[in-house]
């Protein structure tokens, strides 16, 4: 036979995991909230969570139309093309993508390089 204290401590542990299934469906919580925040955003991500932030959804085309980042494109082209002189620099790449949001510039990114051994 099961001792009352036995007993007394399943029924306990049952009424935990009840009540934990009904606050569990009942009152998820905001972890499946999606941000749509800023209009310039080029990515969606999940909001709630406290050490990660999930990507639901990106666009993977160029988003050079960003005004910050047309400058900067500017400003390397300018700098590249003073330092680029044919003979010890042959050909220079550049790609800068902003991590959180997704926009990207590239100059000459689509570029194949062989590495060089000495």
């Amino acid at each position: 036979m099961i001792s009352k204290k036995i007993l007394k401590y399943i029924i306990l542990v049952s009424l935990s995991i009840l009540a934990g299934i009904f606050i569990g469906r009942f009152f998820p919580g905001n972890k499946n909230k999606v941000s749509d925040k800023k209009q310039d955003s080029f990515q969606i991500r999940a909001q709630g969570y406290t050490y990660i932030n999930p990507l639901l959804d990106c666009d993977n085309y160029n988003h050079s139309a960003i005004r910050s980042l047309n400058k900067a494109k500017n400003e390397l082209k300018v700098y590249i093309d003073s330092i680029f002189d044919g003979k010890n620099v042959l050909d220079i790449s550049v790609y800068l993508r902003i991590l959180n949001d997704g926009p990207w510039i590239g100059i000459n990114e689509n570029a194949n390089y062989t590495p060089l051994v000495y």
